[in-house]
C-alpha cells in the first residue's frame, strides 16, 4: 500500500514576517496559479486571527474579502 503525502505551502503566511504581509496582490494570484499547475492542494494565504493593522500587508488578515480577490483555483485549499 502506498501512502499519500500531502504538501501544504506557506510561502505567502510565513513569508510576511519579512514583507510586514506586503505581497502584490498580482505576484499572489500567478503565485496560486502556479500552485495549482504543480497540483500543490494546500496553500496558507495568511493569518485569520491577527488583527487588521494598516501598517501589514491584506496577508497578515487574509478575511473573506481578500480570498475572493485572489479569485482561489477550486482545486487549492485554503
Amino acid at each position: 500500500m502506498l501512502n499519500k503525502i500531502n504538501i501544504i505551502d506557506c510561502t505567502l503566511r510565513d513569508g510576511g514576517y519579512y514583507n510586514n504581509w506586503q505581497f502584490d496582490l498580482r505576484l499572489a494570484k500567478k503565485y496560486l496559479i502556479l500552485m495549482n499547475k504543480i497540483n500543490i492542494k494546500f496553500v496558507e494565504i495568511g493569518f485569520r486571527t491577527l488583527k487588521k493593522n494598516s501598517s501589514k500587508g491584506i496577508f497578515a488578515h487574509s478575511d473573506l474579502k481578500t480570498l475572493n480577490l485572489l479569485k482561489v483555483p477550486k482545486k487549492i485549499n485554503i
